[in-house]
């Protein structure tokens, strides 16, 4: 493999890798998942549990509803969560 410009022309013979994060549900996510991520401890991670037992999570940017998940929190860590 090699690694290409997203720019530039793909040919028959290249070959493509796509590397992804792994992302963290909000809705589906444990305690210890949720807590993987960073600024995310024991007491904000049971947060965003009984929140979703409330109302499952429609949007990512939901999650600033949540006690203690700010703005700049939410934008520290969103691109690490999906629903």
């Amino acid at each position: 493999y090699k690694t290409i410009n997203v720019k530039q022309q793909i040919n028959d013979k290249d070959s493509i890798l796509w590397t992804y994060k792994n992302l963290i549900s909000l809705n589906h996510a444990s305690k210890e998942q949720l807590m993987t991520i960073k600024g995310i401890g024991p007491k904000t991670a049971d947060k965003i549990i009984d929140y979703r037992n409330e109302h499952p999570f429609a949007t990512i940017e939901e999650i600033k509803e949540v006690s203690g998940i700010g703005e700049k929190t939410y934008l520290r860590i969103r691109e690490l969560l999906c629903l």
